[in-house]
């Protein structure tokens, strides 16, 4: 089984930049999300350039 510092849940806004910047920041990182990316969404290309 794999072992994580850190699970974050969803995989909208807050949750992708929640787990880019602890990811970054040297935890290891599993993000969890329900739906199959990428979603059309017109606010996703604003958090990853």
């Amino acid at each position: 089984m794999d072992r994580y510092d850190a699970v974050v849940v969803g995989g909208g806004i807050g949750g992708s930049v929640a787990a880019r910047f602890l990811a970054t920041g040297g935890s290891k990182t599993l993000l969890i999300e329900k739906f199959k990316t990428p979603r059309d969404k017109p606010c996703s290309g604003i958090q990853f350039p």
